[in-house]
């Protein structure tokens, strides 16, 4: 269980302060009444606060990655395997099936898959597709966000490392 002034990764909300862990009462019609609660606040969303059950099992939720891990997923960003599938319908399930499984090899694996496709279409004079540009900008605020607190480093300067990592890994 996480403690008051915890940093987590919450779903597809990023990094989320632990405000608080107490029991909260919706009324006796909710079915959570009475259930423990954390009260989360997003990193990069200001105003927000999130109430989730300590025993949820729908949304994941799991502690930021470290200073060690933040560096192994840039390091192998330029080695890491694409998602990449033909078909729109089974690419759109492969990228949320992706982003809700929490796992940040999975979200970079979405992040370089869509920006070697975006560099691949802007040589041909298209742009990105909706949904790739949808999933493209959740993946790297989750990734790249989460990343910034243990590397103290700016969300910008991640993505510059990152980016960098994945064109050197190119260019081998």
């Amino acid at each position: 269980m996480y403690q008051k002034g915890d940093y987590v990764v919450y779903g597809t909300k990023g990094v989320c302060l632990v405000e608080d862990v107490m029991e909260i009462d919706w009324g006796a019609d909710c079915i959570s009444s009475g259930k423990l609660c954390y009260k989360l606040t997003p990193r990069f969303t200001k105003g927000s606060t999130i109430y989730a059950p300590v025993e949820n099992k729908k949304t994941v939720i799991r502690s930021v990655m470290s200073g060690e891990e933040a560096e192994a997923v840039l390091e192998g960003a330029g080695k890491l395997k694409t998602l990449w599938v033909k078909d729109e319908k089974e690419r759109e399930k492969s990228y949320r099936s992706a982003l809700l499984s929490g796992s940040s090899e999975e979200w970079s694996r979405i992040i370089k898959t869509l920006y070697l496709r975006k560099r691949e279409r802007q040589k041909t004079g298209k742009g990105m597709t909706c949904i790739d540009e949808r999933y493209l900008h959740i993946a790297e605020s989750i990734l790249f966000g989460e990343m910034s607190l243990p590397l103290h480093l700016s969300v910008k300067e991640v993505e510059r490392r990152y980016f960098q990592g994945v064109n050197e890994g190119e260019e081998k």
